[in-house]
């Protein structure tokens, strides 16, 4: 038990209060607001000669407003964060890049887009994103991301998401995390995470069409997020990659709760503990039918409610997953003073799924052994002589 004794998130609710509390005390570089007259205007926020002063002219077009505040508002080549505020509704009908060491607080702000665009992204590295309502225009067809990355040391936190084609992603970087968020309706995962060393926590997911959460990284931790879908999808959990760690989730409503694939590479070293699984046909499914090998996975302490089968293994799995200790699935169970005959004797293991190791302790003097394959209900051994007794450890990994 030493080897998942130390396994809480890295990130708690404190520390995201902590850092929230430091984003939203640092002076505001630029406020960027709807008047409500069908015009936006760009306000300086600090400085002795510029505070309060406009920044260029009024516009009707919110996106070229914000993506000029980005390039030219901003200090150049800054090597400290400065924060742009977003007040009020932005129909954002062009895309706006976000530059590197910017905090974007849009806890003020409703971001809709009726284009096929992503709403804002960036390829810079070191930014901030606060809160927001971000909904795809529901007059029309989903629209393709609210937030897009290929970056280093991002925070997405909090924010409302909902109707987009995908939610939030990353699509490559590192150390990227996103805490306290809650996309739902998704045609498409309601978030996608693609880079590495990332972490997401206390996230609500709901109803995304694909895979509810697209967890493709590597070296990537899930803890304390609800991934639920009211209408059951096929997955809603996918995962790829390696030595990521899936901790305190609850996880319902789905034909496969949570499905390992390798997808072209391995997908190893799991750690998938302390989960809840509820109202799906398969709990765990490890499955390596597109290339590579699903194996070394760890499936401790998790709970199983109205699953039909907890842990399933396909095509390329390799034996070396251990599940232990999961409520509603039975991995191992010690049968203790049971007696066998010379003629072939049937236990009931009480497994529920054919088991993989099956160990004889004798408790008598002779000879006892299996005398044929076990099922999915009984084990069959056969003694030397009658009225041998043993007890019998049966397990399924």
């Amino acid at each position: 038990m030493a080897e998942i004794s130390a396994i809480p998130p890295i990130w708690t609710k404190v520390d995201v209060i902590a850092l929230l509390d430091h984003v939203l005390a640092k002076p505001t570089a630029m406020v960027v607001r709807n008047r409500g007259d069908g015009y936006y205007e760009a306000i300086y926020g600090k400085g002795m000669n510029q505070a309060g002063k406009r920044f260029g002219e009024l516009t009707t077009v919110p996106g070229a407003l914000i993506n000029d505040v980005f390039t030219n508002g901003l200090t150049a080549a800054r090597t400290l964060y400065e924060k742009v505020t977003l007040q009020g509704s932005f129909d954002m009908d062009i895309e706006a890049v976000i530059p590197a060491k910017t905090i974007l607080d849009c806890l003020g702000a409703k971001i809709t887009t009726s284009e096929i665009i992503k709403c804002f992204s960036s390829v810079s590295n070191d930014i901030i994103v606060i809160g927001g309502r971000w909904i795809s225009d529901p007059s029309g067809s989903p629209q393709r991301w609210p937030l897009y990355f290929e970056s280093d040391n991002v925070k997405i936190l909090y924010g409302d998401y909902e109707g987009w084609y995908h939610g939030p992603e990353f699509a490559s970087g590192k150390h990227n995390k996103v805490l306290f968020i809650h996309s739902k309706e998704s045609w498409g995962s309601n978030l996608t995470i693609l880079s590495s060393g990332t972490e997401v926590v206390g996230c609500v997911l709901l109803d995304g069409l694909e895979d509810n959460l697209h967890a493709f990284g590597e070296n990537c931790t899930y803890a304390l997020n609800r991934i639920t879908n009211v209408t059951p999808n096929t997955i809603a959990v996918g995962l790829k990659g390696e030595m990521n760690n899936f901790y305190f989730n609850e996880i319902s409503g789905a034909t496969t709760l949570l499905a390992i694939y390798a997808l072209g590479v391995n997908y190893r070293y799991a750690k998938i503990i302390g989960n809840t699984f509820k109202n799906g046909t398969v709990g765990i499914l490890e499955n390596g039918e597109f290339g590579g090998v699903v194996d070394y996975n760890k499936i401790y302490l998790n709970q199983f409610f109205d699953v039909t089968t907890p842990h399933q293994k396909l095509n390329n799995a390799g034996p070396n997953t251990k599940a232990r200790f999961n409520y509603g699935y039975i991995t191992e169970l010690l049968l203790t003073g049971k007696t066998v005959n010379l003629s072939q004797t049937t236990i009931p293991h009480g497994l529920g799924v054919i088991p993989n190791n099956i160990q004889i302790i004798p408790t008598s003097d002779g000879r006892i052994w299996r005398s044929a394959a076990s099922d999915g209900v009984n084990i069959y051994l056969t003694a030397d002589a009658d009225g041998r007794t043993c007890d019998i450890y049966v397990s399924r990994e």
